[in-house]
């Protein structure tokens, strides 16, 4: 090999990185949204639902709501604080209770009915932040390139 055919080697390695290293970036930043969207679908198809007891606290508009969650649910504790929506906070002070969904093969995936995941605001926010580093990156290396005369 001539050191014209090394110099190819090394530029185009060089041109692959940057795109490998968005490949990677982007992967990253999706990486909990395509797990929820997954779960979710899972939780639709195959959940178990049952009916557990709940309470508001603090005000009624603020709709917080702390569940107990049933036995069979794997959670971070035998009670989890949840935001609901407004109509889901309503039925809970109405009943005193709220549906939880969960999987009987992994009972660490549920979900609390009148909850919403922000995963796709944050996932969305991620790759617009994403796309512009994209951008300034591709503009401070044009103006680093000399013109060619």
């Amino acid at each position: 090999m001539t050191t014209a055919d090394d110099d190819l080697v090394t530029q185009h390695s060089r041109r692959r990185l940057p795109v490998l290293a968005l490949v990677l970036l982007a992967a990253l930043v999706n990486l909990p949204l395509v797990t929820t969207v997954r779960e979710d679908r899972r939780l639709d198809d195959d959940a178990t639902s049952v009916s557990a007891p709940a309470r508001i606290v603090g005000e009624p508009a603020a709709r917080h709501v702390v569940v107990s969650l049933p036995d069979a649910v794997d959670g971070p504790g035998p009670e989890q604080a949840v935001t609901l929506t407004a109509d889901a906070a309503r039925a809970v002070q109405r009943t005193g209770e709220v549906r939880v969904s969960y999987l009987a093969d992994d009972p660490s995936v549920y979900r609390v009915e009148g909850t919403s995941s922000p995963l796709l605001v944050i996932g969305l926010v991620g790759d617009g932040v994403l796309v512009l580093l994209v951008a300034l990156f591709w503009v401070a290396v044009r103006r680093r390139r000399p013109v060619d005369a």
